[in-house]
């Protein structure tokens, strides 16, 4: 059924008309099965076919199961027009000299009876030609469809040169026209074809198992059998792939199975990877075992404070999930807020900024007042003011530009929920953490012509720049006027 498979059909056609292994009949089989198929050459079959019925008996080239039905409807439209003119005759002859009717329907009948044997002396024949003329036009129709795809296809056989995105956009379009006709079997076929040229591309092979589980496509089995081949043989260092042979499963109702992908990925595709840490463990709390998902959490904690440290950009976004998961999942609020408390305990834990904006959104997020993110704010901007106390360089405080950009979320915070009261005391706090500035024009402290930079002032700035920052992730920036009336 490829476009350019016209060579095995010349050599199939040959065999049986050659060999002395198949009667005409067969070779007209095959003539009829290959005008069913949208080939780049189906006009050369068609005038084969064409060429090789004419002058011959309906019974040698007829296969017998069509030749019964074609003698029915020939005898049945045969005496139709018999009827037709003799009574058309009988009329004539009894009123040819007023009206011309009769003669005008013999005529016609003649008429049709010289096309036919034109065409070929015997009018099951001509039936039959008819019946394979309207499989090659429906066919030709398909074609003319699929031809603007096929010219586009540069390379049909595999290469570890990458396609470039001209070839991979015309898959997707002929793919996409495919699956809008609706014919299961040729929407396979060309998935089959894609994924030769397109193996090393994992797109295809989850859009592929996507189409096979859907209402259209032939159920999970087949879409299992799709990841299963991606996963094992051409995708194997795929994480996408694995997660999606693991989601398969789980919607199928098969947790083990599922469990077993994700304990695959993290033993030997992608060891380490944070995503399978989350996606297991929301595997399991979905399974209804809470506990192993905590466990899931509790052990890659573990393993990522021994390799880098509670500090580490992965054990914070480790200990935000852990605790999002509590919080939003699970209803555990005091759970979540315990995870937060004990990674900012744990050596380096206090320098790891993740960990404190997860806690303060938290506290914020449950929604119990000022004094919760107040508590959160004092601890990381002011800590331990012993002379045990972590330093202003020490690597287990933040950074002043951290804690000042916390500070002042404390303070857009009062203003938004809090009272008079709080916010007053939100504002002091930050005035007194980041005392303001004297400079002068020319930078020292002091200088006539310098001017002060009050602590409000610079908590509104800090307050702007985390606006800013979070609608621009948005796509779009409010102007600085907003802020500085």
């Amino acid at each position: 059924t490829d476009w350019l498979a016209h060579p095995l059909w010349d050599a199939y056609i040959h065999f049986e008309q050659h060999s002395g292994c198949g009667s005409p009949v067969d070779v007209s089989r095959l003539y009829g099965r290959v005008l069913r198929v949208p080939l780049k050459e189906l006009d050369k079959y068609w005038a084969g076919f064409d060429a090789f019925a004419t002058n011959r008996s309906p019974s040698a080239v007829i296969p017998p199961e069509e030749l019964r039905a074609i003698d029915a409807a020939v005898g049945r439209r045969g005496g139709a027009d018999q009827r037709g003119a003799d009574q058309g005759g009988a009329e004539g002859g009894a009123e040819g000299a007023t009206f011309g009717d009769g003669a005008e329907e013999a005529a016609e009948a003649a008429a049709r009876a010289a096309a036919t044997e034109a065409a070929g002396g015997d009018p099951r024949l001509l039936r039959f030609r008819d019946v394979r003329f309207e499989a090659y036009r429906a066919t030709t129709a398909v074609r003319a469809t699929r031809e603007p795809f096929e010219t586009n296809v540069k390379r049909p056989y595999f290469h570890v040169k990458p396609l470039d995105d001209a070839q991979l956009a015309n898959w997707h379009a002929y793919l996409d026209n495919e699956e809008r006709a609706g014919d299961v079997s040729s929407v396979t076929r060309l998935y089959e074809r894609c994924l030769v040229p397109c193996a090393r591309y994992p797109s295809f092979w989850l859009r592929y198992a996507r189409w096979q589980a859907s209402d259209e496509g032939q159920g999970v089995a087949a879409a299992r059998a799709v990841l299963q081949r991606a996963a094992n043989v051409f995708c194997k260092r795929d994480v996408e792939v694995h997660f999606a042979l693991a989601r398969l499963e789980e919607s199928d109702g098969d947790v083990d199975a599922a469990r077993a992908a994700y304990a695959h990925v993290a033993d030997d595709v992608a060891p380490g990877l944070l995503r399978c840490v989350v996606e297991r463990a929301n595997l399991e709390r979905r399974a209804g075992d809470v506990a192993a998902a905590k466990d899931a959490y509790e052990r890659a904690m573990q393993v990522e404070k021994s390799r880098e440290g509670a500090g580490s950009k992965a054990y914070g976004v480790l200990a935000c999930k852990y605790a999002a998961m509590l919080h939003e999942a699970c209803g555990d609020v005091e759970g979540a807020r315990a995870v937060y408390e004990r990674a900012i305990g744990m050596p380096g834990g206090g320098a790891n900024v993740l960990v404190w904006d997860g806690w303060l959104n938290f506290e914020r997020s449950v929604g119990r007042g000022v004094a919760h993110v107040r508590a959160v704010v004092e601890r990381c901007c002011d800590g331990d003011t012993s002379k045990d106390a972590p330093s202003e360089s020490s690597p287990g405080r933040l950074p002043e530009r951290d804690r000042r950009r916390i500070s002042s979320a404390l303070v857009e915070y009062a203003d938004l929920v809090g009272t008079g009261a709080e916010l007053t005391d939100a504002e002091r706090a930050h005035e007194r953490r980041f005392p303001a500035r004297a400079v002068g024009d020319g930078g020292s402290l002091g200088d006539a012509g310098g001017r002060k930079r009050s602590a409000a002032v610079a908590g509104v700035e800090d307050v702007a720049a985390h606006h800013a920052a979070y609608y621009a992730q948005r796509g779009y920036q409010l102007p600085a006027r907003y802020y500085h009336q």
